[in-house]
């Protein structure tokens, strides 16, 4: 980039171009290595560094290309008060939950006889029949051995197979194997196994879940959208059928009652003036 192309946000108001580069280097320090380092949201929260990102973002007409902007959310700092730390191996992002009604999928569960499956079951075969018919990949059938699931798949005359191991819980260990008898394409299998590495949870709701489900309030969702952020994170994150029945809208805070199989707990969640996360609190 040539330094006569290159002016301050401050210079640049008023100003408009079809296509225009946006180097984020505010609150960075000494050394931060722009192509490789994470920014942090340290000095990034106030009103004139919103004011003066929206400058800079609105200078191009066309196309904006953001050279490492400040990634964070207003969950970013949240810290969980009553239960042990627990820091992760590495990090990660985690994947959107798909909800899916039980209309939705009532066919496919009639048409392979997993109406009386355990939920784990339902889910992780609905995961893949959904995940793969997109890819105009059918599945033939399934079946349980044991403690054995086998998923058959097809796509024209190509066949592949697969088989998952489940504990007397019905919980699924992560291993799995191809079944080469029920396998005739390896074209086939690689492209299951690729689909399936990609694949976004899957969520069932009931009739009866969704009845009871709490349904958060348009208005407050635009007058204070952070709230509907850490509503739709929270809700998405249930992965075992926990529902959130109530949410109680308090000075600062949060008051979550979530609900399962009969049994209820209460979370508050606090934030601040700026509607930054402080704390979850059992």
């Amino acid at each position: 980039m040539k330094f006569g192309y290159a002016v301050t946000c401050h210079k640049a108001q008023g100003g408009e171009w079809p296509h225009a580069f946006v180097f984020w280097d505010i609150g960075v320090k000494p050394g931060f290595d722009f192509y490789n380092d994470r920014q942090d949201a340290s000095g990034k929260k106030n009103r004139t560094f919103f004011r003066w990102a929206y400058t800079a973002i609105t200078r191009a007409s066309k196309t904006l290309y953001c050279i490492n902007p400040p990634h964070f959310s207003s969950l970013h700092s949240m810290q969980f008060i009553g239960a042990p730390a627990k820091q992760p191996a590495e990090q990660h992002v985690e994947k959107q939950e798909v909800q899916l009604s039980y209309e939705e999928v009532a066919p496919m569960l009639a048409q392979f006889q997993l109406r009386e499956a355990p939920r784990s079951i339902q889910e992780h075969a609905v995961q893949r029949w959904y995940t793969l018919e997109k890819a105009n990949i059918r599945m033939q059938a399934w079946e349980r051995v044991g403690y054995e699931i086998r998923y058959y798949f097809y796509r024209g005359s190509e066949t592949a197979a697969l088989k998952y191991w489940v504990n007397g819980k019905d919980t699924f260990k992560d291993s799995f194997q191809k079944i080469p008898k029920g396998t005739n394409s390896e074209a086939l299998y690689l492209d299951i196994l690729k689909l399936l590495a990609e694949a976004l949870p899957i969520g069932i709701q009931t009739e009866k879940e969704r009845s009871r489900a709490f349904q958060f309030e348009p208005a407050l969702s635009e007058e204070k959208p952070f709230l509907k952020v850490l509503f739709d994170w929270l809700r998405t994150s249930f992965q075992d059928g926990e529902v959130i029945t109530h949410v109680e809208h308090l000075q600062y805070c949060e008051r979550y009652t979530i609900e399962k199989n009969g049994k209820q707990c209460q979370l508050d969640f606090s934030y601040d003036k700026a509607g930054f996360s402080a704390r979850f609190v059992p």
